[in-house]
């Protein structure tokens, strides 16, 4: 059971790429509330005239895309913490669809209230009917944004990938012998314990809870080696800002561009593959543009 959970979790934190054109979802979804609406016709619209049957359709479904308009737009405006890109998860974004599936049964039930002379007693029981129906034709709706929204973000994250491979072709070439020029430079954090490495020798920096891991090769070693120091990436960023080629690529990252190897793209996002490192380095969507940047005076 306990693994259980934890698999769930894990699912739940696993990043999600931040929806960059929110009208898409409201074109969607309005256009699909307004087919279904149509055509299985609940909230006893059938026994309306036709004419009026298709305005009140029409008023559901502009209920539908202004609600999905203002917590697509306005939200990520007022809690740009919760929204922040590089902090958005799947389990975010379940929580935005049921808030948004919510906010359109509410608005759905008041339309009703508008239309209707409904007697007073009923208030409850209707609300909650029109939250539960709006929850059940919207998850069609729901799964087909999902399911656009990945393969758009798919198809973006290949573009950038071959996009950084180009850029990066000439330090993609998998040479061994990393020229070290100038004098080490020390990082330190909030203890005086601190290591002197050449930046050269620095292959990615990660952030841990409240530490830092350097993660670094030493001359005429293979063998990569680490460093945790209590500091936080901010730190290490301003301490490394003179090599250009050690840059931020997401907030718990900091990578060397000389050992990346390859650039992969998936539905959440860029990988960073290095030499002599077996795992791979996220590239959040905020830093994907610097990334660019940085490659091409690479």
């Amino acid at each position: 059971m306990r693994c259980n959970k934890l698999r769930i979790q894990a699912c739940l934190n696993r990043p999600y790429p931040v929806d960059q054109k929110p009208w898409i979802a409201v074109l969607i979804s309005s256009a699909l509330i307004f087919f279904l609406l149509g055509l299985f016709q609940p909230f006893g619209l059938s026994t309306f005239p036709s004419a009026r049957k298709w305005m009140i359709v029409g008023g559901y479904a502009l209920v539908t895309a202004i609600s999905t308009a203002v917590v697509g737009y306005l939200f990520p405006m007022v809690f740009k913490r919760f929204y922040h890109p590089d902090r958005w998860t799947y389990g975010k974004n379940i929580l935005q669809c049921i808030f948004i599936v919510s906010v359109i049964g509410l608005g759905n039930f008041l339309f009703d209230r508008g239309l209707t002379d409904r007697p007073s007693d009923t208030f409850i029981p209707m609300l909650l009917t029109y939250l539960l129906i709006t929850f059940l034709i919207g998850i069609i709706p729901a799964v087909v944004i999902v399911v656009l929204s990945q393969n758009r973000n798919l198809k973006r994250n290949f573009r950038d990938a071959r996009e950084l491979n180009r850029h990066l072709a000439d330090s993609l070439k998998a040479t061994e012998k990393v020229h070290r020029e100038g004098t080490p430079v020390r990082l330190s954090g909030a203890t005086k314990d601190g290591i002197e490495l050449y930046p050269e020798d620095i292959l990615y920096l990660e952030a841990a809870g409240n530490y830092i891991l350097i993660h670094y090769k030493t001359a005429g070693q293979d063998a990569v080696e680490q460093k945790r120091l209590r500091a936080t990436i901010s730190q290490m960023e301003e301490m490394l800002a003179a090599y250009s080629f050690i840059v931020k690529c997401h907030r718990a990252f900091l990578v060397n561009l000389s050992y990346i190897t390859a650039v992969e793209g998936n539905s959440q996002g860029l990988l960073l593959s290095l030499r002599h490192v077996s795992n791979t380095i996220p590239v959040s969507r905020t830093y994907t543009k610097l990334l660019h940047r940085m490659s091409e005076q690479a």
